[in-house]
């Protein structure tokens, strides 16, 4: 790794430890993140790229780097070349991966976990997040 030269790119594999690094990388290591929430509250859709900060102080680019979209303007408003982003952050290995360039380039990082223990943990998060929403009349 490289300061200045290399950009950390975390390909986030849902339901195995995604969120945990979110906050370690955002609340405790205080560094400025490309992921999904950079986009919220209206970011989203503004002309050029910025720093924006919410809940627990956490610094986000207002890029969404985790739908296929977010990525493109992401891409169009040269991210990584931008001197903003800390680390990138997304589950669409491929397409993020064209957001480096060969002056900027991306080093990837994982985690993965077994995948049964993946499978359990998403059927009980579904279980447990069907369970609590409201029931509608037909």
């Amino acid at each position: 790794f490289q300061r200045g030269i290399d950009i950390p790119f975390y390909w986030h594999i849902p339901r195995s430890g995604g969120g945990t690094v979110n906050d370690v990388l955002g609340s405790c290591l205080k560094l400025t993140l490309a992921a999904d929430a950079g986009a919220s509250e209206g970011h989203g859709h503004e002309d050029s790229l910025k720093k924006v900060t919410f809940a627990r102080s956490v610094t986000y680019v207002n890029v969404d780097t985790s739908t296929h979209q977010g990525i493109e303007r992401a891409k169009k408003l040269n991210l990584a070349s931008s001197g903003l982003v800390d680390v990138v952050i997304s589950p669409l290995l491929h397409d993020a991966s064209s957001l480096f360039t060969s002056t900027r380039r991306g080093r990837m990082f994982t985690i993965i976990r077994h995948p049964v223990e993946r499978a359990a943990s998403l059927f009980y998060f579904i279980q447990d997040t069907q369970w609590k929403q409201p029931i509608t009349k037909k």
